[in-house]
């Protein structure tokens, strides 16, 4: 019960940062970094993005009693970055699935009509004996050197349709856009796909602040 009730803290301090994105100012990487790292994505779920107090939903939602968007946090994919800078992530979803979900076993329950936050969570330098945590928990080696921290973020409003949409990727850290960043969702009847091709900068990702780890 402690270690959900941390994980649950964890989750209410990293979504805080969420914010509409809108009128943020561009980014170029900076040279590569060749260190392997890792790093997981997950999915915040707004089921019932309508009862949100904003558009899109903020990390408000899950201070609310009853927390009435019918909120849900889950996991869709882990990587082992390339030393180029680059990552890709790529996962689906199924609608009334709710494996890998860590907010309220709610899971996804209608892929037409949510709101998806996609939130790039590093976790660190790869380290052989804790990598299966590192792309799979969401607190996966984060008691290693200085711990796990949220990167990057996109967001994907609700449609109301079964259709494909993008969005640009930004920082945590300063709300700044990733240059040649995106984030591509589709929605099915029974489910949804995405495809999130993001840049590591070790100087404003890794730690969220000047300086890598």
């Amino acid at each position: 019960m402690s270690e959900i009730k941390t994980i649950r803290a964890a989750i209410i301090l990293s979504v805080l940062c969420i914010f509409p994105a809108s009128a943020m100012a561009g980014d170029k990487p900076q040279a590569p970094d060749d260190q392997p790292r890792t790093a997981t994505l997950w999915i915040v779920i707004f089921n019932d993005p309508s009862a949100c107090l904003y558009s899109p939903c903020t990390g408000a939602e899950f201070m609310r009693e009853g927390t009435p968007a019918r909120i849900d946090v889950c996991y869709m994919t882990g990587i082992r970055r390339p030393t180029d800078g680059w990552g890709t992530f790529g996962g689906h979803f199924a609608e009334g699935a709710n494996f890998g979900c860590i907010w309220s076993g709610l899971g996804l329950q209608n892929a037409a009509a949510f709101e998806g936050h996609f939130v790039v969570q590093r976790h660190g330098r790869l380290r052989g004996d804790l990598l299966t945590d590192q792309v799979t928990e969401f607190l996966g080696g984060c008691a290693v050197a200085m711990g796990c921290l949220d990167v990057h973020f996109a967001i994907h409003v609700a449609s109301g349709e079964l259709d494909q949409t993008a969005s640009l990727i930004y920082r945590f850290a300063n709300g700044s856009r990733i240059w040649g960043a995106s984030s591509v969702l589709r929605r099915y009847e029974d489910g949804v796909k995405v495809a999130l091709n993001t840049y590591f900068d070790p100087g404003l990702d890794w730690w969220g602040m000047a300086g890598g780890d």
